[in-house]
């Protein structure tokens, strides 16, 4: 995967998240346990995020974020994008 800046990054993770849960106009920084999502559904959304972003994202331990946020902080940290 090419490299991308935080705005295309930011977009991506959230149109995932829209498309796969239904979910319009989602604040970066509501928890996931507000949200009504399980542990099953931080799985499929990191499943998502691996298809969209063509990349292994098991390494970032993203099953550990509340936010989509947190998701996309550590996702701009990774050297793995």
């Amino acid at each position: 995967m090419k490299s991308m800046n935080r705005k295309d990054l930011e977009g991506k993770v959230i149109a995932a998240y829209e498309k796969e849960f239904g979910a319009s106009a989602l604040a970066l920084d509501t928890d996931f346990a507000k949200l009504g999502f399980n542990s099953l559904q931080r799985v499929r959304l990191l499943f998502v995020l691996e298809e969209v972003l063509d990349v292994d994202l098991a390494e970032l331990n993203l099953h550990e974020c509340q936010t989509l946020r947190e998701v996309i902080d550590r996702l701009d940290r990774s050297t793995t994008l």
